[in-house]
Formats: structure tokens, C-alpha cells, sequence
């Protein structure tokens, strides 16, 4: 009986991640890139609850802890205060780390905290992904705002040759009256 309990009882336990709860808390204030405010805490906690890998609950960071020591949560997730802005250092010589606080709740139950660890690492996949997607698009922005000042470059070249033109016609006009 023992043994028909245990095996049940760990015969699938990633099937049931969706009814696993995590508390998910952001503290992140967001952050100005290249006039524009972004707040990557905001995108991710929305990317994260509807991939319904797990059940989050978006939380207070009090009430998140206190539910974790009252094991309510297998995993508390905490996006810190400066998140959106170490993202917007990715293009500065000395970029900042993007670090995402992972608590595992490991007294509840052992097998959670080990697949606690398995979320943690695609958090930490889709993490990075976000934050190479907003590096791309800041990226392609600079590389549009350059583009746009080779047309502008091209222009005034073709403006000077006009320019250059003129001054030569000019020029042979007054040789003429010389």
C-alpha cells in the first residue's frame, strides 16, 4: 500500500504546475529609455501569469513572505526596485545586472523546491528574453535614427555639389568679365 502511494503520489509531478502557487511581488519603479518610460517588472509579472505555467498571485512583499512562512507559496518570486533601470544600461560600456530574487519554500515539500528550481530557470529564460527583445528594439532604434541621419547626410551632400556647381559656373562667369 506504501509503496502504491508513493509511486502515485510522484508518477507526474510536473502534470499539476498549474495549481502550484507562487507568489509573485514587483518592486521594480521602472525607468526612462531614450524618452520613453518602460517598466519591465509590469511586462514580465503580465508575461508570467498568462503563460499559466504555475498559479501566480501578484502580491505585496509583506503579505508574500508571511505566506511563504505559512506555506501558501512553494516559491516566491521578487523583481527589485531597479529592474527597468540596470535595463536601460545594456548599451554603456559598464551594463548593469538584471537579478531577480528566487525564495524556494524547501521546509514545504521537497519536490517543489526541486521543481521550484525547474521555474526558476524558465523565469529566467523569459527574463532574458525580454530583456533581449527591448535590447533589439533599442538597438533597431538607434540603427533607424542612424539610417535617418545618412539620408539627411546624403542630402546635404547632394546640396553641396549643387552648391559646388553653382560656384564653378559662377566662378567661370567671372573669369569672363575679368
Amino acid at each position: 500500500l506504501y509503496s502504491g502511494m508513493l509511486l502515485w503520489a510522484f508518477w507526474d509531478p510536473y502534470a499539476k504546475l498549474d495549481e502550484l502557487p507562487v507568489a509573485l511581488v514587483n518592486e521594480d519603479s521602472g525607468a526612462i529609455l531614450d524618452g520613453e518610460a518602460i517598466a519591465l517588472g509590469d511586462e514580465l509579472i503580465t508575461e508570467l501569469i498568462e503563460d499559466k505555467q504555475f498559479h501566480f498571485f501578484e502580491v505585496s512583499s509583506e503579505e508574500a513572505k508571511e505566506r511563504l512562512v505559512n506555506q501558501d507559496y512553494y516559491l516566491l518570486i521578487r523583481i527589485p526596485e531597479n529592474f527597468s533601470q540596470h535595463a536601460t544600461t545594456l548599451l554603456e560600456d559598464n551594463p548593469e545586472k538584471l537579478q531577480i530574487e528566487y525564495l524556494p519554500n524547501e521546509g514545504y515539500n521537497f519536490l517543489s523546491a526541486k521543481i521550484g528550481d525547474t521555474a526558476i530557470e524558465k523565469i529566467r529564460i523569459a527574463v532574458n528574453e525580454e530583456v533581449a527583445k527591448t535590447y533589439a528594439e533599442t538597438l533597431y532604434e538607434s540603427i533607424d535614427q542612424l539610417s535617418e541621419g545618412f539620408v539627411e547626410a546624403t542630402d546635404g551632400a547632394t546640396t553641396l555639389h549643387d552648391g559646388a556647381a553653382k560656384v564653378k559656373d559662377g566662378s567661370s562667369d567671372l573669369k569672363g568679365y575679368l
